[in-house]
């Protein structure tokens, strides 16, 4: 009976609880510089090769390096960032989905919306409408409206 009692723990794409993936404290020799080239090329088609090149370092001397800083292998840490960048955007922005996925380095919309449903359980489209910061069109015609001596709807 009390197997039948037992709700999973879900809840709606506004109830969810993000948690952002700290970095630890930048302790003498680190790959912060690294990290603050990928994200701001989160864009381009980035590969370890190419990270390592960057902290001039081995690609294994880098994976080492960098799951010891982040807690994570350099390309999961750039899937996270590139995840928080599609968030960031498809919150702040109105682009539309292809320009979000390119911009933040996730390929396509059906790839962005993969990744996105994977990690925070919601379509590129419905996490817009529930996480959106921009102001709404009902509210911006109704500003106007009032601006113009009108009564508000």
């Amino acid at each position: 009976m009390a197997r039948l009692a037992v709700v999973a723990p879900v809840r709606p794409g506004g109830q969810a609880q993000f948690i952002e993936t700290p970095l630890p404290a930048e302790t003498g020799v680190s790959l912060a510089a690294t990290r603050a080239w990928a994200l701001q090329n989160l864009d381009e088609p980035l590969t370890l090769t190419d990270l390592a090149r960057h902290a001039n370092n081995s690609v294994r001397t880098l994976t080492r390096r960098f799951r010891t800083e982040t807690g994570l292998s350099p390309l999961q840490w750039l899937l996270h960032q590139r995840i928080n960048r599609a968030r960031e955007l498809l919150e702040s922005t109105n682009l539309p989905m292809n320009l979000v996925a390119t911009r933040s380095g996730l390929g396509s919309s059906d790839s962005m919306r993969q990744h996105l449903t994977r990690r925070v359980g919601l379509t590129p489209i419905a996490y817009r409408r529930t996480f959106t910061r921009l102001p709404d069109q009902d509210q911006r015609n109704s500003r106007s409206t009032v601006a113009r001596g009108g009564a508000a709807v």
